[in-house]
């Protein structure tokens, strides 16, 4: 039976990988001039935005699975979940951006000023979902742990 931890793993790359899948979509529909893609990055971004409160909310439930566990470093729990309340924060504004992009263009006309600006909160969106994942990926994954410095004496000839 699959438990939180399953849960949480299994959903959070969504965000993390469609929103910078979201801004080269709009980016591309932007310059083509496209009405369907901008429309479909929009639905795609409001999409995301939708799944990322399931990703969120899995989260304490991954946490109650790991934080027993041997290793685990409580710091790294709480960096993440700061960071995961942050990133779900920027998920939801592009969602809302989307929606409003949405609206705007229901008649087929797509503002590219509008969207332009979507784009510059989907990269900064992308970036803030990036940091997530690697604080995320910090309480499990060690060998992506900066390597400590190794003292010159210590060196090898």
């Amino acid at each position: 039976m699959a438990n939180g931890a399953y849960w949480h793993l299994a959903s959070n790359h969504i965000p993390v990988m469609a929103i910078p899948f979201i801004s080269v979509l709009l980016f591309a529909g932007l310059i083509r001039k496209s009405n369907d893609l901008i429309k479909a990055s929009y639905i795609t971004a409001l999409a995301v935005a939708l799944f990322t409160i399931f990703v969120w909310k899995s989260g304490d439930a991954a946490e109650g699975v790991v934080h027993e566990l041997p290793g685990i470093q409580l710091a790294d729990i709480d960096a993440h979940e700061k960071a995961a309340d942050f990133g779900f924060a920027a998920a939801e504004i592009l969602g809302v951006l989307s929606l409003v992009g949405l609206y705007r263009g229901r008649g087929g006309n797509y503002s590219t000023r509008w969207g332009y600006f979507v784009v510059v909160v989907a990269l900064w969106a992308a970036t803030v979902e990036a940091r997530v994942a690697h604080l995320g990926g910090l309480i499990r994954h060690s060998e992506i742990r900066a390597a400590p410095a190794t003292p010159k004496s210590a060196t090898p000839l």
